[in-house]
């Protein structure tokens, strides 16, 4: 009996020095930023912080490289937002020389952590206007789409209906 009571008590302990180190703020290399590799970790800080965009992500005076001259945009999915769905992607494509922009759109409100539950349509036409804004401060002719879910879906209707394949 109290060889199964050692047992738990040791399981309890790994279980929870477990999500303690999954909890934790990754640490960033010198000269490097935070990468969140954990997802809940990431979706749960993400979450509360719709507004901020995830780190590498919005540096508006970023200019695009010989080596990658189109800025990168990341399109969360369904029921996410640029915060809580890019924490991994965005600072790993800055720190490799990317420009990178992460946006909101579909959510009830601009300060809502759930977002893309609009209609379609609609968020195409959000995300053409972001992508125009993107060109417009980097100068760039063309940007890459990165979408995840209804992230990737979406942006299919502003490349077929809204001009965006030009």
């Amino acid at each position: 009996m109290r060889r199964n009571g050692v047992r738990a008590a040791v399981l309890a302990a790994l279980t929870a020095t477990g999500l303690l180190a999954a909890a934790a703020e990754p640490a960033a290399a010198a000269g490097h930023l935070p990468v969140e590799t954990h997802f809940a970790t990431g979706f749960v800080e993400g979450f509360f912080f719709p507004g901020v965009s995830p780190a590498g992500a919005g540096d508006w005076s970023c200019r695009p490289s010989a080596a990658h001259p189109n800025p990168v945009v990341l399109v969360h999915g369904t029921l996410e937002n640029q915060n809580d769905n890019w924490r991994g992607a965005a600072p790993l494509l800055a720190d490799q020389g990317y420009c990178v922009y992460a946006f909101n759109y579909g959510g009830p409100s601009a300060t809502s952590p759930v977002q893309g539950t609009g209609p379609i349509a609609d968020g195409a036409r959000t995300l053409a206007a972001f992508v125009d804004r993107v060109l417009g401060a980097t100068g760039a002719a063309k940007a890459d789409l990165v979408g995840h879910s209804q992230g990737g879906m979406m942006p299919r209707y502003y490349l077929k209906n809204l001009g965006g394949a030009a």
